[in-house]
């Protein structure tokens, strides 16, 4: 009975985005092994050895372990269970199965109580659908296309500037294999409706996805198109290992993906006797680059489309060498604004730049094992960020309140067959990337392919905050103008002023006029987020 519970319970384990080792498997079922020997030898007969009984304690303990959030599921399982045991699988025991049988299948449905204790745990937005999806799809498995299209890769790093984008040898290795845009510009200051841009090749005031007056979250409309799904409707096997709390299915970014394992939903399942999966925590960027390794293995020549996002450079800094001050300070501290000395203050910029380092050594193995398989010459490659981080630029810290450029200005690199490193050209967009992806792999382009060169005078758009307003920005060429949410505007030159410190005395015409125009999609209803996730990163306390 109890091993029974450890295989089912490795079982559901085994679908998270951050797996059991081997060893610690193997310690696991050995440990359940040895429970039910000691519990089989030691327990007194009669109700002490109850079929019953080894099913209450599982998730009795594992109740206790995870804390009160689990206590009512545990208590409720525990009544049922006595109920059961005392009325209905006694006659089952003695008139139809024997009662270690009767037991074993209790273990199981025990495991099965103790994962969504964990997902209750983990504040996942919705854990009886989450429970759902990981009993019919524990595994997915990778299909065989129906595709011979190029493979197609999305890179994506959260909370990149655009300065350390370019120095890390990752980006470089896409960039020469291609062409980069060491300052392209996001479509918005924060996550959700900047990589709904990345997939939808949309600017945020026409897909809608963000956050918006009134405290709410609004998912990618049904009515939207994004690529993966296109991918998918033309023979794709898709896949995407994502670590941030807002690219979840909740907001719409699960659609035409194979296997879609997300942190914060496909939680780390703690094990009844080792605990949490031994090793790196499930969000940083060494256990997703691994899992889109072992899935690269196995996947198809040709005809796949792999998305990893990794959220290491976004607070809380995790890989902070050892005596750097900036590592002690919490996300919220450095979030409330508080007063940090000079001192402290380039200790936490350096608490982010180790950060940018330990991603670029990740993404490197990643890219080596695309390099290896001829994708990176063949294939199609992109390397983006959602947004910047403001490091006290002006005055403060962190992205989803300003339209600045360290905040709004991203690094965009792609591969691709036909395309090269050209002269001077427009703004490149976050939106340009979906239609370049598309038309590369054969599809009818949503917008602009950067295959071909962009318009000199282009304008390109960011709309909305993360918090507080909703700023808007446009910049066209080296000018940037940005009108914020309580009336206040200001431009810059960025040739003459790259850091942004003196305002023109009057904005271009044209990029009022484009500001102008902006009409932001309005949605009705809400959307759910992972409150765990969003308190991981230091948004709730």
């Amino acid at each position: 009975m109890w091993l029974c519970f450890g295989l089912v319970e490795v079982w559901l384990a085994w679908g998270a985005l951050a797996r059991p080792s081997v060893a610690q498997i193997a310690t696991e079922l050995g440990a359940c092994a040895v429970a039910g020997l000691v519990w089989g030898r030691l327990a007194p007969a009669g109700v002490a050895r109850s079929f019953a009984l080894p099913a209450v304690v599982a998730v009795a303990v594992s109740a206790l372990l995870l804390g009160p959030r689990a206590w009512v599921t545990g208590f409720v399982f525990a009544v049922g269970v006595a109920a059961l045991a005392g009325v209905t699988l006694r006659v089952v025991e003695e008139r139809l199965a024997p009662g270690p049988l009767a037991g074993a299948v209790l273990a199981a449905l025990a495991a099965v109580v103790v994962r969504y204790q964990v997902l209750q745990v983990a504040d996942v937005a919705d854990a009886r659908a989450q429970l759902l999806t990981e009993l019919t799809e524990p595994w997915p498995r990778t299909p065989t296309p129906a595709s011979d299209g190029p493979p197609v890769v999305l890179i994506s790093v959260d909370t990149l500037r655009w300065d350390h984008a370019v120095e890390m040898v990752s980006w470089q290795r896409v960039a020469q294999a291609g062409a980069g845009w060491p300052r392209a510009m996001a479509t918005s200051s924060w996550t959700l409706p900047s990589m709904a841009s990345v997939v939808t090749g949309l600017p945020a005031q026409s897909h809608g996805a963000g956050a918006w007056p009134g405290g709410r979250y609004t998912a990618l409309p049904e009515d939207v198109p994004v690529l993966a799904e296109q991918l998918a409707d033309q023979g794709y096997a898709t896949a995407a290992f994502l670590t941030n709390p807002f690219l979840s299915r909740g907001m719409g970014f699960d659609r035409g993906v194979d296997l879609f394992l997300q942190h914060h939903e496909r939680a780390a399942h703690r094990l009844l006797f080792t605990g949490r999966p031994w090793g790196a925590h499930a969000w940083q960027s060494e256990v997703v680059v691994d899992r889109a390794l072992a899935w690269l293995a196995g996947a198809p020549k040709r005809g796949f489309f792999l998305w990893v996002h990794v959220v290491d450079p976004h607070l809380p800094y995790q890989h902070a060498p050892a005596g750097n001050p900036g590592a002690a300070w919490r996300s919220a501290d450095i979030r409330a604004g508080l007063l940090f000395t000079p001192p402290q203050r380039e200790a936490i910029r350096e608490g982010y730049a180790n950060e940018v380092r330990h991603v670029d050594g990740q993404l490197g193995r990643l890219l080596d094992a695309l390099e290896a398989r001829g994708v990176l010459e063949d294939g199609v490659v992109a390397f983006v960020a959602d947004h910047g981080e403001e490091l006290w630029d002006h005055g403060g810290v962190e992205h989803g309140h300003s339209h600045h450029g360290e905040v709004v200005d991203v690094a965009v690199a792609i591969a691709a067959p036909g395309l090269q490193a050209r002269g001077p050209e427009g703004v490149v967009s976050l939106a340009d990337v979906a239609p370049t992806l598309q038309a590369a792999a054969g599809l009818a382009p949503g917008g602009h392919d950067l295959r071909e060169p962009v318009p000199i005078g282009r304008i390109a758009t960011a709309v909305g905050n993360k918090y507080d307003r909703i700023d808007l920005s446009a910049r066209q060429g080296d000018v940037r103008l940005i009108r914020r949410g309580d009336g206040t505007s200001m431009a810059y030159d960025l040739r003459v002023d790259p850091g942004e410190q003196a305002p023109l005395e009057e904005a271009p015409e044209a990029l009022e006029v484009a500001l102008d125009g902006v009409v932001i999609r309005s949605q009705e209803g809400a959307a759910g987020v992972n409150v765990e996730g969003l308190r991981a990163l230091g948004y709730l306390d």
